[in-house]
């Protein structure tokens, strides 16, 4: 998850976004940013492919020690979610969070059907890199709404004339952002899934040969 999500999420931000600030010029050697987007690129590549990752996600890191090493880290996040759902600071970034953990586990379901049914077992492949980054966007929420409720606690002790306010004000936005905007995602991949399309399985390579 660190290597694979890290690597196409900056190559998303840099390579798709942020060369765009420079308009027409922005592909040019003159600017940073173009050096930034072919350097991130290539992490994309090394120690393995996202799909490789991906995969090995899927097919083995899902399946240590029968299951349990997931299993564990799902409690974890459970029981994060039930000791701090409540809280009236960061309400509705929990209630995405709780659903993002009620999707993944409803992915996991669905993958392990297809690994029985011979008709949809090519889906595996093709949904691994958007479970993958979902993986990630579900850890990437925990990890910043633990920094979230430290750092709002902070800041209202410093208060917003120390010098150290803006970097714990920092820390609840980018908190806020992320579990808004990007960890609704997981549920959205967990609707796919479960839509379980198989039409990528059954086109023929003769429909596009024209």
């Amino acid at each position: 998850m660190a290597k694979g999500y890290a690597s196409e999420i900056s190559w998303d931000v840099i390579g798709t976004e942020a060369i765009q600030t420079y308009g027409g010029y922005g592909f040019c050697s003159d600017y940073p940013v173009e050096r930034l987007a072919r350097d991130t690129k290539i992490n994309t590549l090394y120690e393995g492919t996202t799909f490789i990752q991906a995969m090995d996600l899927v097919n083995r890191k899902w399946g240590l020690e029968n299951g349990a090493v997931f299993g564990r880290w799902m409690q974890e996040n459970k029981d994060f979610y039930r000791a701090n759902k409540k809280n009236p600071v960061f309400e509705k970034e929990f209630e995405q969070f709780g659903k993002a953990i009620a999707a993944y586990e409803e992915i996991q379901k669905l993958m392990a059907g297809f690994q029985k049914d011979p008709n949809k077992l090519g889906l595996i492949p093709t949904f691994a890199k958007r479970i993958l980054m979902a993986s990630a966007e579900l850890l990437g929420g925990k990890l910043l709404l633990e920094q979230a409720l430290i750092a709002d606690k902070k800041a209202k002790e410093l208060g917003k004339d120390h010098y150290e306010y803006k970097f714990y004000a920092g820390k609840v936005a980018a908190a806020r952002y992320y579990l808004l905007n990007e960890v609704p995602h997981v549920a959205n991949v967990a609707e796919i899934v479960k839509i379980a399309d198989t039409s990528v399985l059954t086109a023929l390579p003769e429909y596009f040969d024209y």
